[in-house]
């Protein structure tokens, strides 16, 4: 198992004196007009501490408890992405130990009304 969890600030949750456990955050997906909101709740993980990544079509999202703790926490979770997603405007901000990752729908996505003509013969 991977003890590990490195963020773009070079933080790290490692195995040295502490005791490291790993959980899947609790998460609301909510559904909006403009896409889709994951709220993200991550007791004690600072927003500099958290990394979120997107491969193809899957977000993972990594979160680390602060190092001066005695017992540290690593919070992974994966979502899949549907189509619809804009991969480019995702954004990201965290409050009191909830992310929440905003996942807005795609203008190509959206619903387009298409006008039917007749033909006359």
């Amino acid at each position: 198992m991977n003890t590990e969890c490195q963020t773009e600030n070079e933080n790290e949750c490692s195995q040295d004196s502490t005791v490291v456990r790993r959980l899947l955050p609790d998460t609301d997906i909510v559904e909006t007009e403009n896409g889709v909101v994951l709220v993200v709740n991550m007791p004690g993980v600072a927003g500099e501490q958290v990394e979120l990544e997107v491969k193809a079509n899957q977000l993972t999202l990594t979160g680390c408890t602060d190092e001066s703790l005695p017992r540290r926490t690593v919070y992974e979770r994966a979502f899949r992405l549907p189509d619809r997603i804009d991969r480019d405007a995702i954004a990201a901000s965290m409050k009191h130990g909830v992310l929440q990752v905003a996942l807005p729908t795609a203008a190509s996505a959206s619903a387009q009304k298409i006008r039917v003509t007749t033909a006359e013969t």
